[in-house]
């Protein structure tokens, strides 16, 4: 008979290296890895548009709210109110046709078209003028489309909203109703 320790070297050498204490290397953790791994780069990639999407939403909000501030710095009464409504609204329609030509002069076709239907348009602007009532709103309508600059040229509408927001009266049916009593 061996002796049992010949017997023993051998079993425990072949445990021994096949106990190998490496990685394992199976197609299943390789795969499962590589999914995670994958996984990982996804997540930074949304994480990354995510924030560019919320940085760029912000500097629109941003932007926007540098324009609304940029038009009601602008919506002001000048030092001189005009001496009736006709001669306020007249200057306003002088101040939408200067505010055209001056914030438009680079584009001969729009300049064209303005001009060739201005007549109405200024008609539009004098008649929406007459109907605010406001000698207030036509000198702060004039003033703010003298004074603009080319960023805010197609702030127009705004101007004109603006002015009519800030001083003119409103209309008996826009006024709220008072609370009952209880």
């Amino acid at each position: 008979m061996l002796p049992i320790k010949l017997v023993a070297l051998p079993i425990v050498l072949m445990l021994a290296v096949g106990c190998d204490s490496k990685k394992d290397t199976s197609p299943k953790k390789d795969a499962a890895s590589k999914a995670a791994s994958e996984q990982a780069e996804t997540d930074k990639r949304i994480a990354a548009r995510k924030e560019k999407r919320l940085a760029e939403e912000k500097a629109k909000k941003d932007e926007e709210a540098a324009v609304v501030a940029k038009v009601e710095a602008l919506c002001v009464l000048p030092e001189a109110l005009p001496k009736n409504l006709e001669k306020g609204c007249e200057a306003v329609s002088a101040a939408h046709d200067g505010f055209m030509l001056r914030n438009f002069a680079d584009n001969a076709a729009t300049i064209e078209k303005w001009n060739a239907g201005k007549t109405m348009q200024l008609g539009m602007t004098s008649a929406q003028c007459t109907k605010a009532g406001s000698i207030e709103v036509a000198a702060c309508q004039a003033n703010a489309l003298s004074k603009a600059p080319v960023e805010l040229k197609k702030q127009l509408p705004a101007f004109l909203r603006t002015c009519i927001d800030k001083f003119g009266t409103p209309a008996a049916g826009d006024t709220p109703a008072a609370p009952k009593p209880k």
